[in-house]
């Protein structure tokens, strides 16, 4: 299983005091590394699971490393939402839709329709009727033709009304 955040990224994104009232079932007041960690590792193997179907597991430290801010942000996300989810009171409205967020950008990944840039001696899958902006996530337009870039779909708003009808 891959780890894409630390117990350290979860502490840079949210207060302590949360997480002391998340991990800390007796007084809530002293931070739990161990059920932190757990929460991370279950949501990146339910990351895995999304990018298993479109990538070769474990992922390529390139790759990784490329996408190192992505993967982070919805590790933690995920994370902490389950932390929430077993207290008591439920899952908070914001970490609710944080979770689901980054749920709908791992099946996008899943389906092609967005896609983590190349790492070293992996290719891309090829998504459907679009290309992939290496370094990073790319949106993929399905009107556009592979290895196409200058298409009337691409340039509508340059050429027709657009930048070329200003100067």
């Amino acid at each position: 299983m891959s780890s894409y955040a630390s117990i350290k990224d979860v502490q840079l994104r949210y207060p302590t005091r949360l997480l002391a009232q998340l991990t800390d079932e007796e007084a809530g007041k002293t931070m739990e590394p161990t059920r932190i960690q757990k929460a991370l590792d279950d949501a990146c193997a339910e990351i895995d699971s999304y990018l298993g179907s479109q990538f070769t597991l474990p992922l390529d430290p390139v790759m990784v490393a490329t996408n190192q801010s992505l993967l982070t942000r919805l590790t933690v996300d995920m994370a902490v939402f389950r932390l929430m989810s077993f207290r008591t009171q439920g899952a908070t409205e914001d970490a609710r839709l944080r979770y689901e967020d980054a749920i709908k950008t791992l099946e996008k990944i899943n389906k092609g329709s967005l896609t983590l840039g190349p790492g070293a001696g992996q290719s891309l899958i090829p998504a459907q009727g679009g290309a992939a902006v290496a370094g990073g996530v790319a949106a993929v337009d399905p009107g556009i033709q592979p290895n196409t870039v200058f298409s009337d779909r691409a340039m509508a708003g340059y050429l027709r009304g657009g930048l070329w009808s200003q100067l």
